[in-house]
């Protein structure tokens, strides 16, 4: 994709996940953007609440974001795995922005396993 304008769009609870895209980011000279929520989720409250959330597929209330995904060739989603799920924020950013969406890669990051792929479901993949 010599030329494609790419956006790496990330939540990172305890800052791992910011890491990876923000290298991630500076390998590709793209644009980034991380989710944020007015809530914290420190603490052994903050990790139950991601958990239970993740579990139930309850997408949580994030800030705005400045970019508009529509203007990407491709945008590449990082989150956390929690409860073997989508962490809750990016939950929310995929519904809110779904019909915006162009070519989608989500970048995961587990305790054993990390990567990226090419993923045209992670539109759908954010619906409960």
């Amino acid at each position: 994709m010599a030329n494609a304008r790419i956006l790496v769009v990330y939540y990172s609870r305890t800052g791992t996940t910011r890491k990876v895209a923000q290298s991630l980011s500076a390998a590709l000279s793209c644009d980034s953007e991380e989710i944020t929520e007015a809530g914290s989720r420190k603490g052994i409250f903050g990790y139950l609440r991601s958990a239970v959330e993740a579990r139930r597929q309850i997408p949580s209330r994030i800030a705005a974001t400045v970019r508009d995904p529509s203007l990407y060739d491709l945008v590449v989603i990082g989150t956390p795995v929690w409860a073997w799920s989508l962490s809750s924020p990016v939950r929310a950013y995929l519904l809110a922005n779904r019909s915006k969406l162009p070519a989608v890669a989500h970048a995961w990051r587990g305790r054993q396993r990390s990567g990226l792929r090419p993923d045209a479901g992670a539109r759908r993949q954010a619906a409960p």
